[in-house]
């Protein structure tokens, strides 16, 4: 009513005509699946370095609270940053069409997850030096965003008319995989917070950054 009130009483109010998703299609789609796998493999890596590793600051590191809190927030202010920067690049990629819309997909989500990938051998290797950790911490969550121009837009590319039900099949499935976060982590712990028991954590998000990115 206050819609209709704002416009007027002269305009016309069209009704939209809604279609049911096509979900054969959907769930039979390689494309959807590989978006599903890019995401489940972005949020679960994002959600376990969030959560899971100001407790390695703090376990192996020594790290003070405040310090722990410093270094946890740089992450998502390099996110907000580097989420802008990407958008602008992504858009004039395609502005100029010196690149498909599919290869400028695979640019971000090479930068979103396959960096990410290489980042987490570095921490593997040299992540109980606390300058090296930090600095690849940051810079793996930051490049994360770049996801955003990679797997998620390209749920608009494939079906624009159903991305929301594409996404919301895609973060459902991602979501139960940042809850198996949590186990996963307390599982390869329950011995101790030694620097070797978190390579094994950090091994893991490699292979899955890596497994996301080579199946998309």
């Amino acid at each position: 009513m206050e819609i209709h009130g704002q416009i007027g009483e002269n305009v016309t109010m069209k009704k939209t005509s809604f279609c049911e998703a096509p979900w054969k299609h959907i769930f039979s789609s390689t494309p959807v699946w590989a978006i599903i796998v890019a995401q489940v493999a972005c949020h679960f890596s994002f959600i376990t370095l969030s959560n899971e590793l100001p407790s390695y600051m703090d376990q192996v590191l020594q790290f003070k609270f405040e310090k722990i809190g410093l270094y946890s927030s740089i992450p998502y202010i390099g996110t907000y940053i580097s989420a802008i920067i990407f958008a602008w690049i992504a858009d004039n990629l395609l502005k100029s069409e010196k690149f498909s819309t599919r290869n400028t997909r695979r640019i971000f989500e090479t930068i979103g997850m396959f960096l990410q990938a290489v980042f987490m051998i570095i921490i593997a290797f040299f992540g109980d030096k606390a300058p090296i950790f930090i600095t690849f911490f940051i810079l793996t969550i930051t490049v994360n965003s770049a996801c955003v121009c990679g797997h998620v837009a390209n749920m608009l590319d494939i079906a624009p008319n159903f991305a929301g039900t594409i996404s919301g099949l895609a973060y459902g499935i991602s979501s139960i995989a940042g809850y198996f976060s949590t186990k996963i982590v307390a599982s390869l712990l329950e011995n101790g917070h030694t620097f070797q028991q978190w390579r094994s954590l950090f091994w893991i998000l490699f292979g899955t950054n890596f497994l996301g990115w080579a199946i998309y």
